[in-house]
């Protein structure tokens, strides 16, 4: 199996990533820190290939995912991880806030997801985890820019379950506490 985790230099990415290599899968990592990268593939050795890449460069994320596509012939797993939170009330959160927040947390995992789109609907068998955040259901004070980012994010793979289910992927939304 081969498996595309964005964030995968630190947190859930890189502990989701381990996993996966020690299942016998061979993934690909991408986060911005490449030295964080550089050892986690020590770590784990030949079944990890490291990738920095900053997910909100559109262009340069959209081409190394096609290449990694290219590359493998499939994919069979992607987890969109990479994200961040910042707790900003809605007076502090400014136009430039709140599309930084979006870039990152539901633009990015759209990118992902259509630049692998024919590769996975073309294999079939495909599957689709978007990382999100139970403050899409239930957001607190503070979370203005994130809650709507992740709220995005969910309702992006309500639709990419709908759209692949009849080619066979299937996508889900992991809300973490």
């Amino acid at each position: 199996m081969i498996a595309i985790v964005t964030g995968a230099s630190t947190g859930i990415g890189a502990a989701t990533a381990k996993l996966l290599v020690k299942s016998g899968h061979t993934v690909v990592g991408i986060a911005r820190d490449a030295d964080k990268l550089a050892a986690l593939a020590r770590a784990l050795g030949d079944r990890f290939h490291a990738h920095a890449c900053d997910v909100t460069d559109s262009a340069a994320f959209g081409a190394l995912l096609r290449q990694c596509a290219d590359d493998h012939a499939r994919v069979d797993l992607l987890v969109n991880n990479a994200g961040t939170a910042k707790v900003m009330s809605i007076g502090e959160t400014t136009p430039e806030e709140m599309r930084a927040m979006s870039e990152l947390n539901s633009i990015a995992p759209a990118t992902a997801v259509n630049a692998l789109w024919p590769t996975m609907t073309r294999h079939g068998d495909a599957r689709i985890v978007n990382v999100s955040s139970l403050a899409q259901l239930d957001p607190f004070p503070g979370f203005f820019a994130y809650a709507s980012s992740k709220a995005a994010l969910h309702l992006q793979t309500v639709v990419a379950n709908a759209e692949g289910e009849p080619h066979g992927v299937r996508a889900f939304t992991l809300a973490p506490g």
